[in-house]
């Protein structure tokens, strides 16, 4: 009955490629297991989905994690993707202030997620499988310099990876939702356009998403 599914696509004759996704019954069993308001919830919500696409995107062996940490009413946020397809995600209050169950939603609804978690710090960090001798962990890391967590995950790959990449994230209490765009090196055999026709169409694509709403 499961309804969470990822979709990858690319674009035939363009170096795009892709990913949507949907996490609905995924944020039901989290909220299920753990009681958080609605607003964090959200901010989790965005996070498996951005970590469930960078993860299917990344082939890695092990898992990958994404991480924030800052000096917000939430100190802590992870959501994992493991190597098996599992998905967990926990956010931490800080030790001085309230349980975030007890904050109310008219506390909280309109905090930015910059604001939320304090704006510090961004990780993605990738982890190896026990068992794993060849690969080593890697942890890579970007301040929280935009409101919102699609936008620093922009400014992640373009710091970190040096990929073009655009994040569209959505979540409330019920449902999670991602897409992603990446911009791959236009290598001239393997193209059936110029880097101006690639450069048109990923300026396209932007205005494009431009019009979506939630």
């Amino acid at each position: 009955t499961m309804t969470d599914h990822l979709q990858r696509f690319h674009f035939q004759r363009h170096p795009v490629r892709g990913a949507l996704v949907q996490l609905d019954d995924t944020l039901a069993e989290l909220t299920r297991r753990r009681e958080y308001p609605e607003r964090v919830a959200a901010m989790l919500g965005e996070m498996l989905a951005a970590v469930a696409m960078i993860a299917d995107g990344l082939k890695w062996p092990g898992s990958v994690a994404l991480q924030s940490k800052g000096n917000g009413v939430i100190r802590t946020t992870v959501a994992e993707h493991r190597p098996d397809g599992l998905l967990r995600a926990i956010a931490r209050g800080a030790d001085d202030q309230p349980p975030l169950a007890e904050f109310g939603a008219d506390q909280l609804a309109q905090l930015s997620a910059h604001t939320l978690i304090g704006g510090d710090q961004l990780a993605l960090s990738l982890i190896p499988p026990e068992d794993d001798r060849r690969n080593q962990p890697y942890q890579g890391l970007v301040g929280w310099q935009h409101e919102t967590l699609a936008a620093n995950l922009v400014e992640y790959f373009r710091v970190s990876e040096q990929l073009e990449t655009r994040f569209e994230l959505y979540a409330n209490g019920s449902k999670a939702r991602g897409l992603l765009l990446q911009r791959l090196p236009n290598a001239s055999t393997a193209s059936f356009v110029t880097e101006a026709e690639a450069d048109d169409f990923w300026t396209e694509l932007g205005l494009r998403l431009q019009t979506l709403g939630p």
